[in-house]
C-alpha cells in the first residue's frame, strides 16, 4: 500500500502491526505515513495541517518511549521537517484569509454581489486552524453552543463534505438544537413552525439529525432561523428578534464566531476533535445519521447545570486532563445529572480517542481468540456458549494479545506481546462493543455477531444448534 500511494491503507496496516506485536518500528512508520500524506502535493491547508500534527505528536511519544539511538534519531529528523511544514502551513493560511477577506470586500464595494446572493455565495472561509504549539491546554472554559458547532463541522468534514460546507452545516445544527432547548425551557419560543418546514427542505444527517441544507454556488449550506433584523439565530444561540424564514449560513461568518468564542485555543481544540473523529471508521460515523457523534459528544461536552441555570453558561471542555473537575450543583435528572444533584466531570477528549482505539483492539483480541476457539471444536462444532467461554479463557491465558496504539495526544509506553491491555468503561461509551471494565469475558452477544459476519464470508456454518470451521 506504501508503494502504491495508498498511504491511509498503509498507515493502518502499520497501526494493526502495533496492536499486534508493540514494535516501535511500526509506530514509526504509521507516523511516517501521515508526515507523507502531510507533504502530498494538492493537500488542502487544512487536512495538510492535521496530518503534519498528528505525526509530530507520535514522533514526540516515540522518543518519550524508546532509547532505540537509530529510532530516535529518524523522529528528530522527521519532527524538524515537520515544523517547518507547519510554518510554512500557517503562513498560507494567514495569506488566504487576507486574500479572501480583501477580495469579497471589494466584490461588495463594486456591488457585484446582491442582496439576494449575499447569503448564499458566500467566499471560502479560511482553513481549519491549526494548533498553536506549547504550552498545550488541557481544558477550555467555554459555553455548550461552539463546542457542538465545530464538533459536527468536524464530523461533516470527515464525512467528504467541504470544510466551508461543514461549517455551514454544523451551526445550522446547533441553531435547530438550541432553539429546541429554548422551547422546552421557555427561555425562547421561537417559531416552531420555521423548524417545522424545515423538514421538506432538502437536508443531510449529522449528530443524529436531519439539517436543512440548500444547494449554492460554493457548495451546500445549512438554512437556519434569523431574526427579522437580518441577526442568524444558528451558531450563536437564541434571538430576541421575530424570526423570518430560513436563510443560508455563512461560513465564515462562522468561522469568525468559533475563532472568538476559542480564542487562541480555536487550533488545539480543533485538532483534538479531528483525531476523536479520525479514530471512528467513518461507515460508523454514517450510521443512523451520524448518531454516535451525538453520543460521543454528550460524553466530552461542558458540564452546567440543567434546565433554566445552566442557560448560556460556560463549563469545562477537557481536551487532555484526565482528572475530574469540580462538580456544579444542578436538579437530580436530565443527563449529567445525578441522585446526588451534582454534574458529573465530562471525558476529555483524548480520553475518548484512546477509548476508540481500546476499542478497534478488543475486536482484534476477541476476532482471534474465537478463531482458535472455533477451530478447535473441530468435527465436534461448538454452541454459542462453549465459544464463549472458550474464546473467554484463551483471552485470559494472554494468548490472544495486543497492544494499545498510539494515541493522538500523549504516547503510552511500550508493552511487550504478553501484557494485557485494560479496557476503561469510556470504550462503552464511545460506541465501542468492550466488556465492562476489569472484565476479559466475550459474550453471547459478542459471539453471535462475529459468527454471522464468518458465515457471510464462507469460514463458518451452523448444524442443529452447533457451529463448525468451514
Amino acid at each position: 500500500a506504501n508503494q502504491a500511494g495508498d498511504l491511509a491503507h498503509a498507515r493502518e496496516a502499520f497501526l494493526e502491526v502495533v496492536r499486534l506485536t508493540g514494535r516501535v518500528e511500526a509506530r514509526v512508520s504509521a507516523a511516517n505515513m501521515l508526515c507523507k500524506m502531510a507533504q502530498a502535493e494538492g493537500a488542502d491547508i487544512g487536512t495538510a495541517g492535521f496530518h503534519a500534527e498528528m505525526a509530530r505528536r507520535e514522533y514526540e511519544g516515540v522518543l518519550a518511549s524508546t532509547d532505540k539511538a537509530a529510532v530516535r534519531a529518524i523522529c528528530q529528523q522527521r519532527q524538524a521537517e515537520l515544523s517547518a511544514l507547519l510554518s510554512t502551513l500557517d503562513a498560507r493560511a494567514s495569506a488566504e484569509a487576507r486574500a479572501t477577506a480583501t477580495s469579497e470586500l471589494t466584490k461588495r464595494k463594486r456591488g457585484a454581489v446582491s442582496k439576494l446572493e449575499e447569503g448564499v455565495c458566500d467566499l471560502l472561509a479560511p482553513p481549519p486552524p491549526l494548533p498553536a504549539g506549547q504550552p498545550r491546554p488541557s481544558e477550555v472554559l467555554i459555553n455548550r453552543s461552539p463546542v457542538r458547532v465545530l464538533w459536527a463541522a468536524v464530523n461533516a468534514h470527515r464525512l467528504g463534505l467541504s470544510w466551508p460546507e461543514a461549517l455551514s452545516i454544523g451551526s445550522a445544527l446547533a441553531g435547530l438544537v438550541a432553539r429546541a432547548k429554548g422551547r422546552a425551557l421557555d427561555i425562547h419560543p421561537g417559531d416552531e413552525l420555521a423548524d417545522q418546514a424545515a423538514l421538506s427542505q432538502k437536508s443531510v444527517g449529522l449528530m443524529g439529525q436531519r439539517v436543512p441544507v440548500v444547494n449554492a454556488e460554493g457548495g451546500l449550506r445549512g438554512l437556519s432561523v434569523t431574526t427579522r433584523r437580518g441577526r442568524a439565530t444558528g451558531a450563536a444561540g437564541a434571538s430576541d428578534g421575530a424570526e423570518a424564514p430560513l436563510q443560508p449560513v455563512r461560513p465564515a461568518a462562522v468561522f469568525s464566531s468559533l475563532t472568538a468564542a476559542f480564542g487562541p485555543n480555536f487550533g488545539e481544540v480543533y485538532f483534538r476533535m479531528a483525531a476523536l473523529a479520525a479514530s471512528v471508521p467513518r461507515d460508523m460515523l454514517r450510521q443512523e445519521d451520524n448518531a454516535l457523534a451525538d453520543r460521543l459528544y454528550c460524553e466530552f461536552r461542558p458540564q452546567i447545570p440543567e434546565g433554566r441555570m445552566g442557560w448560556g453558561q460556560a463549563g469545562r471542555l477537557l481536551l487532555s486532563s484526565a482528572s475530574p473537575g469540580a462538580s456544579l450543583s444542578s436538579p437530580a435528572h436530565g443527563r449529567g445529572g445525578s441522585a446526588a444533584g451534582r454534574v458529573v466531570a465530562p471525558t476529555s477528549l483524548a480520553a475518548l480517542a484512546q477509548a476508540q482505539w481500546d476499542s478497534a483492539c478488543r475486536r482484534v483480541q476477541v476476532s482471534d481468540s474465537l478463531a482458535t476457539a472455533l477451530a478447535a471444536g473441530g468435527e465436534a462444532g461448538q454452541t454459542l456458549g462453549e465459544l464463549a467461554a472458550a474464546a473467554t479463557a484463551h483471552l485470559a491465558t494472554g494468548a490472544a494479545t495486543s497492544t494499545n496504539p498510539p494515541a493522538a495526544s500523549a504516547s503510552p509506553p511500550e508493552r511487550s506481546q504478553a501484557q494485557r491491555v485494560p479496557l476503561p468503561a469510556a470504550s462503552q461509551a464511545a460506541g465501542g462493543r468492550a466488556a465492562p471494565e476489569g472484565q476479559l469475558g466475550v459474550s453471547e452477544e459478542e459471539v453471535r455477531r462475529w459468527l454471522e459476519e464468518q458465515q457471510l464470508d464462507g469460514a463458518a456454518y451452523r448444524k442443529e444448534g452447533r457451529f463448525f470451521p468451514a
